[in-house]
């Protein structure tokens, strides 16, 4: 199988950067790195995400659970900032991620409760199909509040909680669960849902949020059909480009007959937009 920039997932990134730095026989990395792979690097169905699918949101909330734990924290914070680091140098995403990657200070939020991140505060546009998957993945995350309280009562019941590692464990799936869930509820509130006729681009030959484009790889005469979707809602293999990737910004505001260049760790890819619809 061919493999492409949008292709590469988190977790062959994870072992990729663990081959090939010192950090390879430190098992503190390897188990950040793996829990940063189960955290970030998979869609709410299990498969396993692309690199370039990563959003900066999605750093900001797994990072920021890492002040709660102090020096181990650092620790783990750091190493997340190398592996993001290495990602963006080795070429598999253009986001400057390590910069998101910070720990959260006693909960400090800006004047008026705004979110810190600027990238939130535009209404995001989904498919109906994207919407409906946020939506039951919200309703899952609620569901599953009860029992981790639950897990934490049995776990903190076990004895010095000052050395319970279950209790650790659960805390922290706790604190994750949360981000995700605020992270769902900023964007899904006043979400707006693409229609028909803006999917359709009637309106507008040029590609942009919501087209569906035909793109033609000019070295291999391939060509492929994406839905260029926001960053939350990419899924490469059910056809579902992000704008923030490689080709999704390359692409963007093309029309029909426009060749334009991706670049990948292996080089340039040119490609020729040959429809947007």
């Amino acid at each position: 199988m061919e493999v492409t920039l949008d292709s590469v997932t988190v977790s062959d990134a994870a072992e990729q950067y663990l081959s090939t730095s010192k950090e390879k026989d430190i098992p503190s990395a390897q188990r950040e790195l793996a829990r940063f792979v189960q955290q970030c690097g998979k869609y709410t169905d299990g498969r396993d995400r692309e690199v370039s699918s990563l959003q900066p949101i999605q750093v900001e909330e797994y990072s920021a659970t890492s002040g709660n734990f102090g020096d181990e924290g650092a620790v783990r914070l750091a190493i997340t900032k190398r592996f993001l680091t290495f990602l963006n140098k080795d070429g598999l995403t253009n986001a400057k991620l390590a910069s998101f990657a910070k720990a959260r200070r006693n909960g400090r939020k800006r004047a008026g409760g705004k979110p810190r991140s600027g990238l939130l505060s535009a209404p995001k546009q989904f498919t109906a199909e994207g919407h409906s998957k946020l939506l039951a993945e919200l309703e899952q995350l609620k569901a599953k509040r009860g029992n981790l309280a639950e897990a934490i009562r049995e776990a903190s019941s076990t004895g010095d909680v000052s050395e319970n590692s279950p209790l650790d464990a659960v805390k922290e799936e706790q604190g994750q669960v949360e981000s995700r869930i605020r992270d769902l509820e900023i964007n899904l509130k006043d979400a707006i849902i693409m229609s028909d006729s803006v999917k359709s681009g009637k309106k507008a030959v040029s590609a942009r949020l919501g087209s569906r484009v035909v793109l033609l790889q000019l070295d291999t005469a391939k060509k492929a059909e994406y839905l260029l979707v926001e960053p939350s809602e990419a899924d490469p293999s059910a056809g579902k480009l992000s704008v923030a990737s490689p080709v999704g910004q390359a692409v963007l505001n093309h029309v029909p007959g426009d060749k334009v260049n991706v670049t990948t760790p292996s080089g340039s890819v040119p490609y020729e937009v040959t429809k947007v619809k």
